[in-house]
């Protein structure tokens, strides 16, 4: 009788660490952003920052399938006050697609609400296109209170309409096809037309 509770004990133990696993080996594949800079032009703030580990194998062999993929970027620009609540100054949010198309050989991002799009025979070049945001203006530097202290935050994910309705529901597409970054932030004083990282 002790050699069969030991025998049952060993499978429950084997069937949790299958459940388990799958979800630490997600974890460590999370996406997030990265190189997170603040800039100025003349007249306007830019953000530049990169989102790391966005795609899978199975997302990149569903893509060359013909499965559009879309990211969905948000941006806040909040003016942290000492006595008074914080004052949010600029929230925005965005989207790209990627889609290919096999008849053309090549893949085409597209930058939703701004009327632009790039296409390239290279998945890697399309995929590097879908992550990295640079010369994205955020305010006017006359909205910016001289030595006034501010918090920039940015998150992304993968917008879950992404797939069609007949592989949502399909397990290793819920799975394997989520991602979502939570906010990086960064701080920052702005003075004399130049915008001081802390």
């Amino acid at each position: 009788m002790k050699t069969l509770f030991i025998k049952k004990k060993w499978i429950v133990w084997f069937v949790l660490a299958t459940l388990v696993m799958p979800a630490f080996a997600l974890a460590g594949n999370k996406a997030l952003i990265r190189d997170l800079i603040i800039m100025n032009s003349a007249r306007d703030l830019l953000l530049y920052f990169t989102v790391g580990k966005a795609f899978t194998p199975e997302m990149e062999e569903a893509i060359r399938n013909g499965i559009p993929v879309r990211f969905s970027y948000y941006v806040d620009l909040i003016e942290e006050k000492k006595r008074w609540p914080d004052k949010a100054i600029v929230t925005l949010s965005f989207d790209r697609s990627l889609l290919y198309d096999s008849l053309k050989e090549e893949y085409r991002v597209e930058f939703k609400g701004e009327n632009k799009f790039f296409t390239t025979g290279t998945l890697e070049e399309a995929k590097k296109i879908m992550v990295e945001v640079h010369d994205l203006k955020i305010a006017s530097l006359s909205d910016l209170s001289l030595m006034g202290k501010y918090r920039l935050r940015v998150k992304s994910l993968l917008a879950k309409k992404t797939l069609p309705l007949n592989f949502q529901y399909i397990l290793p597409f819920s799975t394997l096809w989520e991602f979502e970054t939570g906010w990086y932030s960064t701080e920052f004083i702005y003075q004399k037309g130049v915008s001081g990282t802390k």
